[in-house]
Protein backbone atom coordinates (compact mmCIF):
# COMPACT_ATOMS: atom_id res chain seq x y z
CA UNK A 1 0.00 0.00 0.00
CA UNK A 2 2.85 2.60 0.55
CA UNK A 3 3.35 2.72 -2.99
CA UNK A 4 -0.28 3.55 -3.87
CA UNK A 5 -2.16 7.28 -3.06
CA UNK A 6 -5.72 7.58 -2.59
CA UNK A 7 -6.19 9.06 -5.86
CA UNK A 8 -4.44 5.62 -7.41
CA UNK A 9 -7.38 3.87 -5.83
CA UNK A 10 -9.50 6.14 -6.98
CA UNK A 11 -8.16 5.48 -10.55
CA UNK A 12 -8.77 2.15 -9.87
CA UNK A 13 -12.34 2.16 -9.13
CA UNK A 14 -13.28 4.35 -12.13
CA UNK A 15 -11.67 1.56 -14.18
CA UNK A 16 -13.72 -1.20 -12.17
CA UNK A 17 -17.06 0.77 -12.65
CA UNK A 18 -16.58 0.97 -16.73
CA UNK A 19 -16.30 4.46 -16.20
CA UNK A 20 -12.83 5.04 -17.67
CA UNK A 21 -10.59 3.18 -20.21
CA UNK A 22 -8.09 0.82 -18.73
CA UNK A 23 -5.49 2.98 -19.84
CA UNK A 24 -5.91 5.17 -16.79
CA UNK A 25 -4.51 2.53 -14.28
CA UNK A 26 -1.79 0.83 -16.30
CA UNK A 27 1.22 2.90 -14.90
CA UNK A 28 0.22 1.33 -11.43
CA UNK A 29 0.14 -2.34 -12.59
CA UNK A 30 3.92 -2.89 -11.87
CA UNK A 31 3.28 -2.07 -8.31
CA UNK A 32 0.22 -4.39 -7.87
CA UNK A 33 2.06 -7.08 -10.06
CA UNK A 34 5.17 -6.90 -7.52
CA UNK A 35 3.10 -6.60 -3.93
CA UNK A 36 0.66 -9.79 -5.18
CA UNK A 37 3.69 -11.93 -6.57
CA UNK A 38 5.25 -11.37 -3.21
CA UNK A 39 2.39 -12.80 -1.64
CA UNK A 40 1.90 -9.31 0.04
CA UNK A 41 -2.04 -9.28 -0.97
CA UNK A 42 -3.27 -11.37 1.42
CA UNK A 43 -6.25 -13.50 0.53
CA UNK A 44 -6.19 -12.70 -3.07
CA UNK A 45 -6.75 -15.82 -4.95
CA UNK A 46 -6.11 -15.12 -9.16
CA UNK A 47 -6.29 -17.78 -11.71
CA UNK A 48 -3.56 -19.22 -13.60
CA UNK A 49 -5.05 -16.89 -16.80
CA UNK A 50 -5.38 -13.99 -14.69
CA UNK A 51 -1.94 -14.17 -13.01
CA UNK A 52 -0.13 -14.77 -16.32
CA UNK A 53 -1.71 -11.15 -17.52
CA UNK A 54 -1.02 -9.19 -14.61
CA UNK A 55 2.57 -10.74 -15.02
CA UNK A 56 2.39 -9.70 -18.70
CA UNK A 57 1.25 -6.23 -18.66
CA UNK A 58 2.66 -5.24 -15.24
CA UNK A 59 6.29 -6.84 -14.94
CA UNK A 60 7.07 -7.65 -18.81
CA UNK A 61 5.15 -4.64 -19.97
CA UNK A 62 3.50 -6.20 -23.26
CA UNK A 63 0.60 -5.00 -24.53
CA UNK A 64 -3.07 -6.27 -24.55
CA UNK A 65 -3.17 -7.56 -28.65
CA UNK A 66 0.39 -9.38 -27.67
CA UNK A 67 -1.26 -10.98 -24.76
CA UNK A 68 -4.41 -11.86 -26.44
CA UNK A 69 -2.34 -13.48 -29.38
CA UNK A 70 0.00 -15.26 -27.18
CA UNK A 71 -3.32 -16.58 -25.11
CA UNK A 72 -5.31 -17.23 -28.60
CA UNK A 73 -8.39 -15.34 -26.73
CA UNK A 74 -9.77 -12.14 -28.51
CA UNK A 75 -8.63 -8.82 -26.86
CA UNK A 76 -11.65 -7.62 -25.51
CA UNK A 77 -11.45 -11.35 -23.38
CA UNK A 78 -8.59 -10.45 -22.39
CA UNK A 79 -9.91 -6.73 -21.29
CA UNK A 80 -12.56 -8.58 -19.46
CA UNK A 81 -10.14 -10.90 -17.35
CA UNK A 82 -7.62 -7.94 -16.46
CA UNK A 83 -11.14 -5.90 -15.36
CA UNK A 84 -11.78 -9.03 -12.77
CA UNK A 85 -8.31 -8.53 -11.44
CA UNK A 86 -8.40 -4.82 -10.89
CA UNK A 87 -11.75 -5.46 -8.81
CA UNK A 88 -10.08 -8.38 -6.94
CA UNK A 89 -6.98 -5.58 -6.00
CA UNK A 90 -9.34 -3.11 -5.23
CA UNK A 91 -11.42 -5.15 -2.60
CA UNK A 92 -7.70 -5.78 -1.06
CA UNK A 93 -6.68 -2.09 -1.27
CA UNK A 94 -9.98 -0.64 0.03
CA UNK A 95 -9.73 -3.46 3.29
CA UNK A 96 -6.07 -2.17 3.70
CA UNK A 97 -7.41 1.52 3.82
CA UNK A 98 -10.72 0.79 6.21
CA UNK A 99 -8.45 -1.27 9.05
CA UNK A 100 -5.60 1.70 8.51
CA UNK A 101 -8.78 4.44 9.25
CA UNK A 102 -9.74 1.78 12.41
CA UNK A 103 -6.36 2.03 13.61
CA UNK A 104 -6.24 6.27 13.96
CA UNK A 105 -9.44 6.69 15.08
CA UNK A 106 -8.57 3.96 18.08
CA UNK A 107 -5.75 6.01 18.98
CA UNK A 108 -7.55 9.12 19.71
CA UNK A 109 -8.17 9.46 22.78
CA UNK A 110 -12.13 9.82 23.72
CA UNK A 111 -12.43 12.67 26.10
CA UNK A 112 -13.29 11.51 29.88
CA UNK A 113 -16.50 13.00 31.28
CA UNK A 114 -16.16 14.07 34.59
CA UNK A 115 -19.08 13.78 37.27
CA UNK A 116 -20.54 16.84 38.16
CA UNK A 117 -19.88 18.41 41.68
CA UNK A 118 -23.64 19.15 41.98
CA UNK A 119 -26.47 17.59 40.28
CA UNK A 120 -28.31 18.99 37.94
CA UNK A 121 -31.80 20.15 40.54
CA UNK A 122 -29.29 21.74 42.93
CA UNK A 123 -27.65 23.55 39.93
CA UNK A 124 -30.71 25.08 38.57
CA UNK A 125 -32.28 25.61 42.13
CA UNK A 126 -29.20 27.72 42.88
CA UNK A 127 -29.26 29.43 39.29
CA UNK A 128 -32.96 30.60 40.18
CA UNK A 129 -32.21 31.27 43.39
CA UNK A 130 -29.60 34.07 42.34
CA UNK A 131 -31.96 34.91 39.05
CA UNK A 132 -34.37 36.22 42.00
CA UNK A 133 -31.90 38.22 44.19
CA UNK A 134 -30.62 40.13 40.62
CA UNK A 135 -34.48 41.08 39.86
CA UNK A 136 -35.01 41.84 43.65
CA UNK A 137 -32.10 44.13 43.63
CA UNK A 138 -33.24 45.91 40.62
CA UNK A 139 -36.87 46.25 41.53
CA UNK A 140 -35.97 47.77 44.71
CA UNK A 141 -33.52 50.43 42.91
CA UNK A 142 -36.15 51.33 40.54
CA UNK A 143 -38.68 51.91 43.69
CA UNK A 144 -36.07 54.32 45.42
CA UNK A 145 -35.75 56.27 41.88
CA UNK A 146 -39.08 56.82 41.54
CA UNK A 147 -39.95 58.27 45.51
CA UNK A 148 -36.97 60.54 44.84
CA UNK A 149 -39.44 62.85 42.83
CA UNK A 150 -41.36 63.20 45.78
CA UNK A 151 -38.54 64.24 48.53
CA UNK A 152 -38.92 67.22 50.58
CA UNK A 153 -36.03 69.36 50.45
CA UNK A 154 -34.22 71.07 52.99
CA UNK A 155 -32.12 69.36 55.88
CA UNK A 156 -33.49 68.77 59.73
CA UNK A 157 -31.79 72.05 60.64
CA UNK A 158 -33.86 73.69 58.30
CA UNK A 159 -37.03 72.39 59.50
CA UNK A 160 -36.08 72.30 63.17
CA UNK A 161 -35.51 76.03 62.88
CA UNK A 162 -38.99 76.75 60.91
CA UNK A 163 -41.29 74.35 63.25
CA UNK A 164 -39.49 76.09 66.34
CA UNK A 165 -39.69 79.84 65.33
CA UNK A 166 -41.64 82.11 68.12
CA UNK A 167 -42.67 84.31 65.48
CA UNK A 168 -46.72 83.17 65.84
CA UNK A 169 -48.90 83.84 62.35
CA UNK A 170 -45.83 84.35 60.24
CA UNK A 171 -44.88 81.56 57.75
CA UNK A 172 -41.31 81.44 56.59
CA UNK A 173 -40.69 79.70 52.86
CA UNK A 174 -37.27 79.69 51.27
CA UNK A 175 -38.20 81.55 48.68
CA UNK A 176 -38.65 84.67 51.19
CA UNK A 177 -41.91 85.60 50.90
CA UNK A 178 -43.52 86.14 54.12
CA UNK A 179 -47.25 86.83 54.40
CA UNK A 180 -48.75 88.32 57.64
CA UNK A 181 -51.97 86.89 58.89
CA UNK A 182 -52.85 88.65 61.65
CA UNK A 183 -52.85 92.40 59.60
CA UNK A 184 -55.07 90.45 56.87
CA UNK A 185 -58.45 89.62 57.70
CA UNK A 186 -59.20 87.96 54.84
CA UNK A 187 -55.77 86.85 53.72
CA UNK A 188 -56.38 89.30 50.23
CA UNK A 189 -54.46 92.63 51.31
CA UNK A 190 -57.47 94.18 52.61
CA UNK A 191 -56.33 95.45 55.77
CA UNK A 192 -53.72 97.60 54.33
CA UNK A 193 -56.41 99.00 52.00
CA UNK A 194 -58.55 100.27 54.81
CA UNK A 195 -55.75 101.78 56.49
CA UNK A 196 -54.58 103.26 53.08
CA UNK A 197 -58.83 105.67 53.30
CA UNK A 198 -58.59 106.09 56.77
CA UNK A 199 -55.16 107.93 56.04
CA UNK A 200 -56.62 110.23 52.99
CA UNK A 201 -55.71 113.78 53.25
CA UNK A 202 -58.65 116.29 53.65
CA UNK A 203 -57.88 118.96 51.25
CA UNK A 204 -59.39 122.35 51.99
CA UNK A 205 -62.27 124.48 49.87
CA UNK A 206 -60.16 127.31 47.47
CA UNK A 207 -63.14 129.08 46.54
CA UNK A 208 -63.62 132.92 46.88
CA UNK A 209 -63.93 134.21 50.39
CA UNK A 210 -67.48 136.01 51.51
CA UNK A 211 -67.42 140.03 50.95
CA UNK A 212 -67.97 141.68 53.75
Amino acid sequence: MVHLTVYDVKRLELYAKNLADYHLCMDLLPALARVYFLNQMGDVHLSPVQAGILMGLGLQHRTVDALAKEFEIPATQLLGLFNRIVRKILTFLNGVLEKDLEEALSRVKEPEMQPLALSLDQELKDAEKELKEKQGKKLANLQLGSLEQFKIKGSEDDWESVLGSKHSGIVSVKSGVKRALGNDTNGLGLGNIEKTKKKKKFKPNRGKGKKR
